[in-house]
């Protein structure tokens, strides 16, 4: 432009490549470009040169652009020249603010386009120009006006526009002369009408010199376009402010691009946020599958070494035999809920849909639980419909639903508590089963996550609670495979469950069967002979066995005693810890997931109890839990070694023997029985 070719420019940046770039478009347009790094050296070219127009950036090295500008309006002889802010890290609205009210003439955000910062210099030339030639030519006003590159309005004292540039008009699809009817706070959105009035009161009121803000306006068609909305107050040269001037730029592409980022970031923090999830859900679940599996595999294994022993007497047997088969039942039922859940992910879970009577089912499932319901005597009341129910369904899986509610109502019940199953019809079309305990209660965090697979309320190695929290999530896919849903309800911990499960009636003419008892379908497994004898390496040692479950305590203590040893058991770390000062056991061997309190807390009190004797006592960790990591964390906590159950008997007795002896308590090595 003929009007900028002998125009200087001071552009002061201490980035060079960012200070490069806007000179070279400067240049390319005509313009004579200075260049500074520095607070100090830009205010000795002001005052040497006197450019009309500095591009300055805030964040220099030896002083902010705020002060440079401050000093520069400050003074009388340099306060005409125009100071525009440019800066990349100083965007915000605030920042923007606090330059404009330091004397600052505009504000522009990096990354600037060349050719609007070429625009928005010529612009500010031209307004100044303008300004300075208002008293003497409108004419030449009129033309900076109307060519400038962004939308301008002049706006008077009661905030109608009185002249509007093409630009704006473009921008909002209204002529001039109906701009010209418009007050400008009716361009803004209802809701920020109030706050664009109340800065062009405190413009004309001379509260502030000027303001920039990005907002929300309205166009003709009632469409909402982002504009960076900068209003300054013109003055005539006593002081008197004669008008307001609004500039207006269209950023709404800009604003969809952050909007995108944004939504791409969120998304992208998200996903993050639901794979780390996931890996611990995974984590967590392989070992809890370890632990659930490795603990009845104990006591399996266990008893079976034992039981090949020719010398195990009658009562012995049956007592082992015994608990092999109360373990091998829950390890079946653990394995068999992992084969359902990847049936059901790989959909090849197969239903066996006929009529069926669902009081028949129901009263099944309830004999079915009824020696779990005796052993922890809990009163298991019944509302069954007194006439048949029938729904359209798979009736060994139907029962496994039903059963699979009861059996949670029992375990999470106190002893001596009470569950109560019902049957009604819920509407002419659908059947409705209630389970219902006044049992621990159901967190409200956990309620929405209740029939997720692997998830447990309590997943701590203290918790009261085994399993793999695959039940419920079975339990939920064949509901809705069966077409119909499932919910729980419970006012919080403490308060019991209420768990209702909804099936739709079959037709009324079709002919329900009632289901029969099911037939034992336990396999037949062929034994290997493993003949083994114990050897008595622990004649005259004492020792301390702590574990929460009954049989693995019998276990060990079979095993300890056969290999000579005297065995004083604990079913917790309180029962540990009293046994510990009465019997003084030479070496202590316990379980990590015990609830309460769990082996590592057991072992770090034991390492503070008075006398200084305890602080050395041996300690083995036999533990379901078999990671690396819980290895770890068992040595650290205090134990001296660690075992993975199940444990062969002659490693477990040599492992103690080793230990003792490191510890200079071995009482001379035994005779093999």
């Amino acid at each position: 432009m003929p009007a900028s070719a002998k125009t200087t420019i001071l552009n002061v940046d201490d980035h060079e490549a960012g200070r490069y770039a806007r000179s070279r478009a400067l240049r390319n347009a005509g313009f004579e470009v200075l260049e500074a790094s520095s607070g100090a050296e830009a205010l000795h070219l002001v005052n040497s040169k006197h450019p009309p127009l500095v591009l300055l950036d805030i964040n220099l090295p030896d002083m902010t652009g705020y002060d440079v500008c401050r000093q520069i309006k400050s003074d009388s002889a340099t306060s005409g020249i125009l100071v525009v802010h440019v800066s990349a890290t100083f965007v915000k609205g605030s920042d923007q603010r606090r330059g404009l009210e330091g004397g600052a003439d505009g504000y522009l955000a990096e990354p600037v386009d060349p050719d609007v910062l070429v625009a928005t210099v010529n612009a500010y030339l031209r307004l100044r120009s303008a300004e300075e030639a208002l008293r003497e030519s409108e004419e030449r006003f009129r033309a900076a006006f109307e060519d400038a590159p962004i939308g301008m309005a002049l706006v008077n004292s009661d905030h109608k526009i009185f002249r509007a540039n093409k630009a704006l008009s473009e921008m909002l699809g209204y002529s001039p002369d109906e701009l010209s009817d418009l007050c400008i706070d009716e361009l803004a959105l209802p809701e920020e009408r109030e706050k664009a009035s109340s800065l062009l009161k405190q413009l004309f009121s001379g509260e502030i010199d000027g303001y920039q803000l990005e907002r929300r306006c309205l166009n003709k068609n009632h469409a909402v376009i982002w504009i960076n909305l900068i209003g300054r107050a013109v003055r005539n040269a006593d002081g008197k402010i004669l008008y307001g001037l609004v500039m207006a730029e269209n950023i709404s592409g800009r604003k969809r691009s952050e909007e995108e980022r944004d939504r791409l970031l969120a998304a992208e923090q998200k996903a993050r946020s639901n794979a780390e999830a996931a890996n611990r859900a995974k984590d967590q679940f392989l070992a809890t599958v370890s632990h659930e599996l490795r603990t009845p595999l104990g006591a399996i294994l266990g008893w079976a070494r034992v039981l090949h022993n020719p010398t195990s007497d009658p009562q012995t047997t049956a007592r082992g035999l015994e608990a092999i088969e109360r373990n091998a039942t829950a390890q079946a039922q653990l394995i068999e809920d992992i084969l359902d859940v990847s049936r059901i992910i790989s959909g090849k879970l197969r239903l066996i849909s006929q009529i069926v009577d669902l009081t028949s089912v129901v009263r099944a499932a309830v004999d079915s639980i009824k020696p779990a319901v005796e052993g922890r005597r809990i009163r298991l009341a019944t509302r069954l419909n007194a006439s048949a129910v029938s729904v359209r369904g798979d009736p060994n899986r139907l029962q496994q639903v039903i059963w699979n509610l009861l059996s949670n109502a029992v375990k999470f019940s106190p002893e001596g508590g009470q569950v109560e199953v019902g049957v009604e019809l819920a509407d002419p079309h659908h059947v409705e089963v209630t389970v219902v305990d006044a049992g621990h209660g159901i967190p409200a965090a956990f309620l929405p996550h209740m029939f997720e697979p692997f998830r447990q309320a309590d997943a701590s190695t203290t918790r009261r609670q085994g399993g793999l929290g695959l039940g419920l999530s079975i339990v939920k896919q064949l509901v809705e495979l069966h077409g119909g849903t499932i919910e729980a309800v419970s006012e919080g911990e403490g308060k019991g469950a209420t768990l209702r499960l909804r099936l739709p009636v079959a037709a009324q003419d079709a002919e329900a069967e009632t289901v029969p008892q099911g037939a034992d379908t336990t396999r037949k497994r062929s034994r290997p002979e493993l003949p083994m004898k114990l050897p008595r390496l622990l004649e005259g040692i004492k020792v301390l066995v702590v574990d929460d479950e009954p049989d693995a305590r019998d276990l060990l203590d079979f095993i300890l005693q056969k290999a000579g040893a005297t065995v004083e058991l604990a079913a917790s770390t309180g029962e540990a810890l009293e046994l510990l000062q009465i019997s003084r056991p030479d070496i202590l061997v316990a379980d990590i997931g015990m609830p309460g309190e769990d082996g590592y807390e057991l072992i770090r009190k034991v390492r503070a109890l008075p006398p200084q004797a305890f602080a050395q006592l041996p300690a083995l960790a036999l533990t379901a839990y078999a990671r690396a990591e819980e290895r770890a964390q068992a040595f650290s906590a205090g134990f001296q070694s660690h075992m993975t159950k199940p444990a062969e008997p002659a490693e477990l007795i040599a492992t103690i023997a080793r230990m003792l002896e490191e510890a200079g308590k071995a009482k001379g090595l035994g005779q093999s029985s």
